[in-house]
């Protein structure tokens, strides 16, 4: 089993801030769905994501089910949830 560190959680922690500010920003470009400057923050937050959902994996196993990528084994349910530390 994987051990989850402060590392982890201040992991968590970006990645929630990351996704409430596309969930925010999603909506914002409903309303607005010309805005070329909200569309390029849209990518720039979702290439942060992406980079924090890597980060995360790499060293602390799947964040979700669909971050399983071992082809020897099941990880998802292996590693501690993340507010077993």
């Amino acid at each position: 089993m994987m051990n989850m560190n402060c590392n982890g959680n201040s992991l968590l922690k970006r990645l929630q801030e990351v996704e409430f500010a596309l969930y925010e920003l999603t909506l914002y470009l409903d309303a607005y769905p010309e805005s070329k400057d909200a569309l390029m923050h849209y990518h720039s937050l979702l290439d942060a994501r992406r980079a924090l959902v890597a980060e995360y994996q790499a060293k602390h196993g799947p964040l979700t089910m669909y971050g399983n990528e071992s082809t020897t084994s099941w990880d998802w349910a292996s590693t501690p949830w993340p507010w077993e530390n």
